[in-house]
């Protein structure tokens, strides 16, 4: 097992900890259907947010190919940014990596936080935004790719582990301090549903299209 492939599972397990820590796992039959071998989704909710799921599949072996995607909603009732964080990896490298704090309003803090401490880091590799992510992402999103280096390995895993705990632990704050936002998570999982990448991916993972769309529309980017 390699560095890319250790510091991945490091990451994830990371996400299963905090969250296990801060809310509560539901099941539902969507995501159950595509419980594969090596196929891991799993969704919390709690009274500090009103939703958060991990979505990995494991595919290195037979298909040279991990990916994985969290992402955590605040409750409506509350303007704090969304959580996103994808990665798509081979055997050698992280092709792709974005992480954001994604606004729901112009300022907040956890914003400004995000801004600073993304700001402070460098990557090889930058990777440009398609159209719907220019919509939905800040201007401080975490977008690498080629990544390979243990310097960059360190700093994902780093950045990773500071921004959920820093996240999770001030997201209660900002509870009710809005009516409702929802119209703005609706936004951002339209859009986010407009990338053509995670369907072409699943097809070639051996789904068909339908199946694809199902687990991109139910499982990664859900209206619920």
């Amino acid at each position: 097992m390699n560095n890319i492939h250790n510091t991945l599972l490091h990451i994830q397990q990371i996400f299963i900890s905090s969250l296990n820590n801060s809310g509560d796992i539901v099941h539902n039959e969507l995501t159950e259907e595509f419980n594969n071998p090596g196929w891991y989704n799993t969704t919390w909710v709690s009274d500090t947010y009103r939703k958060a799921h991990i979505n990995v599949i494991d595919a290195l072996d037979t298909k040279g190919l991990w990916m994985m995607h969290c992402c955590i909603y605040p409750h409506y009732h509350n303007t704090s940014p969304i959580f996103g964080f994808d990665v798509f990896a081979g055997k050698n490298k992280i092709t792709g990596c974005f992480h954001d704090f994604s606004p729901v309003i112009s300022e907040h803090p956890l914003s400004d936080w995000f801004n600073q401490h993304s700001a402070e880091l460098s990557w090889n590799k930058k990777r440009e935004l398609p159209d719907w992510g220019k919509r939905i992402f800040s201007d401080s999103i975490i977008a690498a790719g080629n990544v390979q280096t243990d310097i960059e390995l360190s700093q994902i895993s780093n950045t990773i582990e500071d921004s959920i705990t820093t996240y999770i632990s001030s997201l209660r704050d900002y509870n009710n301090t809005v009516e409702d936002i929802s119209n703005k998570h609706k936004y951002y999982i339209e859009n986010q549903r407009l990338n053509p990448h995670n369907p072409k991916v699943l097809v070639n993972l051996g789904l068909t299209e339908e199946e694809a769309y199902r687990y991109t529309n139910n499982c990664l980017f859900p209206f619920d």
